[in-house]
């Protein structure tokens, strides 16, 4: 008799400790989406088309630019539809699209031209080519523009170095400008990022080096390299955070030919973690605030990259393991490559990889503030659950006398 009370007890118990359980971890025993996570191809500009590439992302993650095959510059609204940029006046046909602002109104590229290839700026669907430096072919390309559309960096051909490009800096009011080379050695830069708030400009320069080197570049310092030789052999600098206090970008070293790092000036140039199991790798893009850089990781140089997140302690994740186990989203039949571009919020990223068709295609992702952990909801569960057991047992003793 006394097993049986023993028994019924536990029932009375364990029953309603268990009904606890399934409505506080509903998760524990499935791989639900979170809420408002989302992921989708963006498509083809032609449904024959077999590449197409995301490049960067409107503050509010609404507007992606990017291409399809072939020079073919495009942009995606929040529904996914997919726009061709358009043409120069009295150009060709052919323009890319490197850059957005941060309201998405203004597109930066380069795009045929009755001179040649120019750099363009497009505003609420009119676009205008910028120009080039004075002297020597006509060419130029715009790769970033600020937040608010109205400074646009990238290179030209210039008089100084007829066969090499020189790093511009345009504005409605100076036109473009060179921003200058690294001094000695051959004449070479070009500006690849522009911080949010236009102030700092990085890229590649030669100068004294060998090879190209990152630099960071403000009116008040000029350019300036962001290491010394004995750091790397080459180097270049891809993206900027708003304030342009936080650079990221890609470093080399004897063999080692393409390797992460972030920039600060109270620490320089230093190496990110790559996954395990990873050799090569760049940070393309970083966030606003720099606590998230995005950028790619691959075995060797030829062999398929993997796109990665690295978090505010600088902890390397791939980012589709991020979707399929943080946000249980299913990303059956895709290889994310690469991370292109993150919102100013740091939840809708932009890249590139490998679709279900084999095809390479443009992707979002959008991810809401995310929800605790399962070990930290088991934990939460287990204390919320002791006191319900507590109340239950004492309950239970209380109707078996």
């Amino acid at each position: 008799m006394r097993k049986n009370r023993t028994t019924a007890l536990q029932l009375l118990v364990a029953l309603p400790l268990l009904e606890c359980l399934a409505f506080i971890l509903p998760s524990a025993t499935s791989l639900a989406a979170v809420p408002g996570a989302k992921f989708q191809g963006l498509g083809f500009l032609d449904p024959r088309d077999f590449e197409s590439e995301a490049h960067d992302v409107s503050a509010d993650g609404r507007i992606v630019a990017g291409h399809t095959l072939g020079f073919r510059g495009v942009y995606w609204n929040e529904q996914s539809d997919i726009a061709y940029v358009g043409n120069l006046p009295n150009g060709g046909i052919g323009a890319s699209a490197w850059a957005i602002s941060g309201d998405g109104s203004v597109i930066v590229g380069q795009a045929s031209s009755d001179g040649g290839f120019e750099a363009y700026r497009r505003v609420n669907g009119v676009m205008t080519g910028l120009g080039d430096l004075p002297g020597g072919p006509f060419t130029s390309n715009a790769y970033d523009v600020s937040a608010d559309g109205n400074v646009v960096v990238g290179w030209g051909i210039s008089g100084e170095s007829p066969s090499s490009a020189l790093a511009f800096r345009w504005t409605p009011t100076t036109g473009m400008q060179s921003i200058g080379d690294l001094p000695g050695g051959r004449v070479h830069s070009e500006a690849r990022a522009i911080s949010g708030d236009g102030s700092t400009i990085t890229g590649l320069a030669v100068g004294s080096a060998v090879e190209p080197v990152a630099f960071r570049w403000t009116q008040a310092s000029g350019m300036r390299p962001l290491h010394d030789p004995t750091f790397a052999s080459r180097s270049t600098g891809f993206d900027a955070s708003f304030d342009g206090s936080v650079i990221v970008g890609e470093f080399g070293v004897g063999a080692a030919f393409q390797l992460p790092f972030r920039w600060t000036s109270e620490s320089g140039m230093t190496p990110l973690s790559l996954p395990a199991g990873k050799t090569y790798g760049a940070a393309v893009v970083v966030s606003d605030d720099a606590s998230l850089i995005g950028g790619w990781s691959a075995v060797g140089v030829a062999m398929g990259r993997d796109a990665v997140l690295w978090d505010a302690q600088a902890r390397p994740r791939f980012f589709q393991e991020i979707l399929t186990q943080d946000y249980g989203l299913n990303l059956n039949g895709w290889r994310l490559q690469a991370i292109a571009g993150i919102s100013a919020n740091g939840r809708v990223f932009v890249g590139s990889g490998t679709g279900p068709d084999g095809r390479t295609q443009a992707w979002r992702a959008v991810l809401p503030i995310p929800e605790p952990k399962t070990g930290a909801l088991v934990l939460f569960a287990m204390i919320t659950c002791a006191v319900t057991r507590s109340q239950i047992s004492r309950s239970a003793h209380a109707r078996l006398g």
